[in-house]
């Protein structure tokens, strides 16, 4: 995929910038892009003076409002000629502070609104404009480790909405590049903008009698609570009415995003770059913004942005969980459409590691938090954090080219299902996400496609693997038919697969008559000319495993488990052109590219998740020499090989045999992360 105008490849991240490091200085030290830091939102204007609380709640380092918004514009003119675009964070919900006590926007509100600052107040008291609860009081909630009680402004209020524009304003005076809005994970509230936001919603999905039932009224006047089902409704109705208030409220986060910053900050700063903070942990199919269709997911955004928990910080490599991120990388590039994207793990150790795993995998690499997590720790040696951090972030600029447009070099693509995702299938990915542990364990080159990119992306792979993709075209159908028959393709069907079109309407007979016979689970059968493979299994979710940082999901270890071993071996015998082989251990991950700039090149790059664990500071435990057989493209010979280590000056000549379209080598330990240049002679 072609990248964007706006692509960028390195990248930091501080919630609130320390005064330990200077950003300017990483800019130009690690050949940063972008700069994502500090809030310029209610957290700030609700904080900023208060001295009670650290300075990571209100996002700026300082303490007065117009201290922090002074320095903050300072520090963007210094990022900003040093050669990188500021983005600033900003929620459009959340804020801290008591209403009854005067704390918070409370407390700041007169402050605000003064001409030099926010303008004129559009109302007297922020409880007008924040979110109502069941008891028809300002709805508010403690939360351990943050200051005061937590509130939520209500979108639907076009008062919040008048409260957020001056402070956008204001940070587009400061001079930011862009905007992340963050905390927009809220569902509509009890007011009478959110009941008059849900109603014809409602009228247009229930009848008369299953408003009653669900609502205890047919009319708005006469509806009790909108947010929740009654007792006297059925279960199919309650079930109709969770998809339907889930999706109402990714529509509600879309419009209030739209009106906010597409139309009226864009409407101040045309080239304004914008993201929105989501969550998408452990690769399911649920987020802020799942439940929207693709003509509308993630539209008029120019990065894409998700969090995976604190959580994806550690490993426990005991238990087959190293943390990592290939597989929701897959998927942010197949529908990212060439924007840049960021996973953000707040991993506060592994920082070669986080920056490796997204330069493998085509994404921003990422340098995060640092000052949060650190600032507490005098006695930090701050160079300790800054070389290996701004050595690996050069690295990645010094090969650049052979990141930026590159496009995958894999015979196998998995197919994700993002039509069961927009309509709330809670299980649609458990067996996409198990058959991709099994791929990146056994080191397999393989892509990632949305269903709705069967037509226009299907030909490029040898083999697909289905796996829950349950709502398919007919159009689709018969492509995958034609492309079995006609491009002797090879299918790897895992679940129910095309059972549905693509409305979710059901078909009267199987898509492609494939998997009957399979028998008892676990259990898998090549068929159809040896040109599909069906897995049957009951169960393809995960099992907990308590952890000394808690209790976390995990899949079977793929070297222990029968029938990974299973599908594996049966893998290799569907697939007669399997591209990669390799003895690296399984916690190495390796992914194929092609660079845009030259076809001539297979781009492997390596990365070492084996880290020591429970030691402070970033550990990583190298792995010994690797042997490598690659299967090239037929009638093509092997100029060169060279190997490129961030732990390493220059290049290493890699010695090499080949053997028809067989080339075989080895490469040298990988500590964290390399890349290995496959240069093949010209036409």
């Amino acid at each position: 995929m072609t990248p964007t105008k706006d692509w960028f490849q390195r990248v930091t991240v501080h919630w609130s910038p320390s005064p330990r490091i200077d950003l300017a200085e990483h800019v130009r030290e690690g050949r940063l892009q972008v700069v994502q830091a500090g809030n310029f939102g209610p957290m700030l204007y609700g904080l900023a003076d208060d001295e009670s609380v650290t300075r990571w709640f209100p996002g700026q380092p300082s303490y007065g409002l117009e201290t922090c918004l002074d320095e903050a514009r300072t520090r963007i003119a210094d990022v900003q000629a040093a050669g990188a675009r500021y983005i600033g964070q900003m929620s459009v919900s959340w804020h801290y502070g008591d209403h009854e006590t005067r704390k918070g926007l409370w407390e700041a509100w007169p402050r605000m609104w003064t001409p030099d600052l926010l303008g004129d107040a559009p109302c007297d008291d922020p409880v007008a404009a924040c979110q109502i609860d069941e008891g028809g009081m300002v709805r508010s909630w403690p939360i351990e480790g943050r200051p005061y009680r937590t509130y939520s402004g209500c979108l639907n209020n076009l008062l919040w909405r008048a409260i957020l524009r001056p402070m956008i304003r204001k940070a587009i005076d400061l001079g930011v590049d862009g905007l992340n809005v963050h905390h927009n994970f809220e569902s509509p509230c009890r007011c009478e903008h959110c009941r008059a936001f849900l109603w014809p919603r409602l009228v247009e999905a229930f009848d008369t009698d299953e408003r009653v039932a669900l609502f205890g009224g047919d009319t708005l006047e006469e509806a009790g609570d909108l947010s929740t089902a009654q007792d006297t409704s059925t279960r199919d109705q309650r079930a109709r009415f969770g998809s339907l208030l889930e999706r109402a409220t990714n529509d509600l986060r879309k419009e209030g995003f739209d009106d906010l910053f597409v139309h009226y900050a864009r409407s101040l700063k045309p080239d304004l770059l914008l993201g929105q903070w989501y969550h998408k942990y452990d690769f399911g199919p649920h987020d802020e913004r799942s439940r929207l269709p693709s003509t509308s997911w993630a539209k008029d955004e120019d990065f894409i942005w998700y969090s995976q928990g604190a959580q994806k910080g550690v490993s426990y490599v005991e238990h087959g969980y190293i943390a990592d991120m290939g597989m929701p990388a897959r998927f942010l590039h197949a529908a990212a459409a060439g924007r840049p994207f960021i996973i953000n793990k707040y991993d506060w150790k592994r920082y070669r590691l986080s920056i490796a795993e997204m330069a493998a995998h085509g994404g921003a690499s990422l340098a995060v938090h640092w000052a949060e997590h650190y600032d507490a720790a005098a006695d930090l040696d701050l160079d300790a954090y800054k070389e290996p951090v701004y050595r690996y972030q050069r690295f990645v600029a010094d090969h650049e080219p052979l990141i930026r447009g590159a496009h995958p070099w894999g015979e196998l693509a998995i197919v994700y299902p993002r039509r069961g995702e927009v309509a709330g299938d809670a299980t649609c990915t458990d067996a996409l996400r198990q058959i991709g542990r099994w791929l990146e364990d056994d080191h397999w080159l393989f892509d990632m496609i949305l269903d709705e990119q069967i037509l226009e992306r299907a030909r490029d792979y040898d083999t697909l693997v289905l796996a829950g993709v349950e709502r398919l075209s007919p159009k689709e159908v018969a492509h995958l038919r034609w492309w079995l028959e006609e491009c002797d393709g090879r299918l790897v069907l895992a679940g129910q697969n095309g059972t549905m079109d693509e409305g979710g309407h059901p078909r009267a007979e199987s898509a492609f008559g494939a998997g009957e016979g399979v028998g008892t689970s676990p259990s898998t059968q090549i068929h159809d000319g040896g040109r599909v493979l069906s897995l049957h299994k009951d169960d393809w979710g995960t099992q907990p495993v308590e952890t000394p940082g808690g209790q976390i999901q995990v899949h079977p270890i793929t070297a222990t488990d029968p029938f990974a071993q299973q599908f594996l071996n049966d893998l290799e015998t569907l697939v007669e052109t399997r591209r990669l082989r390799t003895q690296a251990p399984w916690t190495v991950r390796v992914r194929a590219w092609c660079p845009a700039m030259a076809e001539e090149r297979v781009v492997l790059h390596w990365v070492n998740y084996h880290q020591e664990e429970g030691v402070d500071g970033e550990s990583p435990v190298p792995t010994g020499s690797i042997y490598v057989k690659l299967l090239l493209p037929p009638d093509r010979l092997c100029e060169e090989i060279r190997w490129l280590d961030p732990e390493v000056d220059g290049m290493t000549q890699i010695d090499f045999r080949q053997d028809g379209p067989h080339l075989e080598f080895e490469v040298p330990p990988v500590l964290v992360y390399a890349i290995c240049v496959v240069h093949l002679q010209g036409d």
